[in-house]
């Protein structure tokens, strides 16, 4: 392909913007991301455990997605640098958002149920408890939607 040519039409979108949509390149990727999405902050050995993954495994993707910007990476204390143990992970703003801009996208307007109205990190549809976005069944979205805990909060 012609370098110029693609620089000419790549230019329209910034990498700030590709960059997150390019580091979900696989499942274990999207499925971390949606585990960090939904839930709160994790230990690197809590998400081991929880993927029943390698070390090798987990890290490639973590790295991933904080290079991306949908994660973040830190420590609870100074004292804890370079303890690999004492690391934990969660979703970014930017993870959270785009993970509910996904939603606002590809669920069509229309839908027999109301699209979900963000406030905060937790989506509600009228005066309803919390609701996750509706689960995928293949190429149809699925009516279900299953209450979750809360995101974790940077």
């Amino acid at each position: 392909m012609d370098n110029e040519i693609m620089e000419q039409y790549l230019k329209n979108v910034p990498i700030e913007v590709r960059l997150p949509i390019m580091k979900l390149a696989n499942d274990q990727n999207w499925a971390v991301f949606i585990a960090l999405a939904l839930e709160e902050p994790k230990y690197f050995t809590e998400l081991k455990e929880l993927f029943n993954a390698n070390p090798q495994e987990i890290d490639r993707v973590l790295k991933s997605l904080v290079a991306g910007g949908l994660a973040f990476r830190k420590i609870r204390i100074v004292k804890d640098i370079g303890d690999q143990r004492k690391i934990y992970y969660g979703s970014t703003k930017l993870g959270k958002r785009f993970y509910n801009a996904l939603f606002d996208v590809l669920v069509p307007h229309g839908d027999i149920q109301k699209l979900p109205q963000k406030i905060g990190t937790h989506q509600y549809i009228g005066n309803m408890a919390p609701i996750s976005p509706p689960a995928y069944s293949g190429p149809i979205m699925d009516q279900k939607r299953t209450a979750y805990g809360k995101c974790g909060v940077e």
